[in-house]
């Protein structure tokens, strides 16, 4: 059995992830607790709370601190199982005075305990009226002196970030996977650089992030932080926005948006599509539909945001019950900040299938002769048009790199008004139409780079729809009697679901089925051709395109008997 008389319990604690996992910080405290133990002949007895932090505005915040082994030391405390404790700095047990007032008074004081803290772990005296006085007082400076570097850390990053966002200018800490820094600027890593744009490759080509993590680490690949690479930080890499150029950090206090240009490792059109894909795989995460087949789990979104999935019971290997569902109440349970839903009533899996499989193989059908035509006029040259698409999407990112080298400029331009604004060199309306104008001009070109974006995408959908007619090209004659998830793939973007409220039995408003809009691709509901001359054909023709979306309606099985 343990006696806290003999042991020095030690409470170690970092400010962020980083920190936890590169162990420099952590270490520090380690090996200081652990010379402080033997210097008083006690045993170490290590508390790490790891990256956890807190603000404590009351006593009830106090004693139900979310930090679990700061709770567990009140709790040892006060059942006297720790009398001696020591940490490397105050501020990394308390996070304002209010919280180390609180423990001071309802903890050491009380129950007496022996404080220590610092490299040569100082004893804490609060026995007279002067030692609580010139502990409150170094306390409140320590806070000042933490704040104001804060404060001047803050101010000096958003000027930096205004003068020099433009030219990729480094905000310090560990600079992300694939960059490297010369003369305090954003670079591309010669070696990661590469291996950033193979990792978006890979995924794009549906290699798992087990497979991308085992391929980093046999080719001597080293994350900044570890010795091995974990799928956590390869899934966010994957989702980081600064790989196409935009790296954002937002300011805490003034939740202002900062935007830093970097280089550029992988082009949108890969990154979109690296998206999307991320967002099938997070929606079928967790679901016990992988062991089965289903043909909707990839493409049901509901209309309040949350994932709509499947879930197949059986009983000795039999299926009993099969249907989707809104994981809105799941999330919810699970702690997740979640819309309202009213799509509260599950879908029975084979009527929805049945539904979606009949309405798709109608639009198809009714589009035959367009994808007939396709077939003849694309399918023939299909290497060709790969190629010519191909160059295209080269233009596109041209001119989006292009966009971005002028927003570059009127970012510059907005810094330079500011600075002139500031040291009183420009007049204050000078400077408020200065500012007006650019920022008109700064929008006009984010526009333009977002239509960009989007052509992009559209011409990976017409890539994606050459090979897809090609797979299915001896169905296309066919009524599609087989409609299979690859299939719908093709052409199915995905289907929205929202809850179709009406009277049941008992004349009270309830969801009685459910309306799912079903949107395609292209525009192929109702396509049609238009014909140069009627009476003659052959001068030719023009597509006539349909519309993106259909909406169907499929019923609830209310059953029961009507209240007396």
């Amino acid at each position: 059995m343990s006696n806290p008389l003999k042991e020095l319990h030690c409470y170690l604690r970092v400010s962020s992830e980083g920190q936890k996992t590169d162990g420099g910080s952590l270490n520090v405290q380690r090996n200081h607790g652990k010379k402080l133990s033997k210097k008083l002949g006690l045993k170490y007895v290590e508390v790490f709370e790891g990256s956890s932090s807190t603000m404590i505005r009351s006593e009830e915040d106090f004693y139900n601190s979310p930090r679990p082994q700061y709770r567990l030391l009140q709790d040892m405390i006060r059942d006297k199982r720790l009398i001696n404790l020591w940490v490397w700095n105050k501020d990394r047990l308390h996070r304002d005075n209010l919280e180390e007032e609180f423990f001071n008074r309802f903890m050491i004081q009380e129950h007496k305990i022996n404080f220590y803290y610092g490299e040569h772990g100082d004893l804490l005296r609060l026995d007279t009226p002067l030692d609580r006085m010139n502990n409150r007082f170094f306390s409140i400076i320590s806070t000042y002196q933490k704040d104001n570097t804060s404060y001047l850390s803050r101010k000096g990053k958003q000027e930096k970030s205004r003068t020099e966002g433009s030219k990729g200018v480094f905000m310090g800490g560990t600079v992300n996977f694939g960059y490297t820094t010369k003369n305090k600027k954003f670079k591309k890593h010669p070696t990661e650089s590469k291996y950033v744009k193979k990792m978006f490759e890979m995924y794009s080509r549906g290699e798992s992030l087990k497979e991308i993590k085992t391929y980093f680490d046999t080719n001597g690949v080293k994350p900044r932080r570890s010795k091995l690479w974990s799928l956590g930080s390869l899934h966010k890499m994957l989702m980081n926005r600064v790989y196409i150029g935009e790296f954002i950090w937002v300011d805490r206090k003034s939740e202002e948006e900062f935007f830093i240009t970097v280089p550029r490792i992988v082009t949108h059109s890969l990154f979109q599509k690296v998206q999307r894909k991320l967002t099938v795989n997070q929606k079928n995460k967790g679901s016990n539909s992988r062991k089965f087949d289903t043909l909707l789990d990839d493409f049901l979104v509901c209309y309040c945001g949350e994932n709509i999935t499947s879930h197949i019971k059986s009983t000795h290997g039999k299926i009993v019950k099969k249907y989707y569902y809104c994981h809105s109440k799941n999330n919810k349970w699970k702690g997740k900040k979640v819309d309202v839903c009213m799509n509260r009533r599950s879908m029975n899996m084979d009527e929805t299938d049945k539904l979606v499989s009949e309405t798709v193989r109608e639009v198809v059908g009714d589009s035959n002769l367009l994808k007939e035509r396709f077939k003849i006029d694309v399918l023939d040259k299909k290497s060709v048009d790969e190629d010519t698409i191909e160059i295209e999407k080269d233009k596109l990112q041209t001119s989006i790199d292009n966009i971005n080298k002028e927003l570059e400029v009127i970012i510059d331009s907005l810094s330079i008004n500011e600075i002139n604004h500031l040291t009183k060199k420009t007049e204050t309306r000078v400077y408020k139409e200065v500012k007006k104008t650019l920022e008109e001009q700064r929008l006009v070109q984010e526009e333009r780079k977002e239509q960009k974006v989007d052509e992009i995408e559209e011409l990976d959908n017409q890539k994606d729809w050459v090979n897809w007619v090609t797979k299915y090209s001896d169905e296309i004659n066919t009524s599609f009697s087989n409609i299979t998830s690859d299939y719908l793939k093709g052409i199915v973007s995905n289907i929205e679901v929202s809850p179709k409220m009406g009277k049941n039995r008992d004349d009270e408003e309830k969801q009685v089925g459910h309306i799912m809009k079903i949107n395609f691709k292209l525009p192929i509901v109702g396509d049609s051709i238009q014909y140069n001359d009627v009476k003659k054909k052959s001068k030719g023709y023009k597509l006539v395109n349909g519309k993106k979306s259909i909406k169907k309606e499929i019923g609830i099985n209310v059953g029961g008997r009507k209240k007396k």
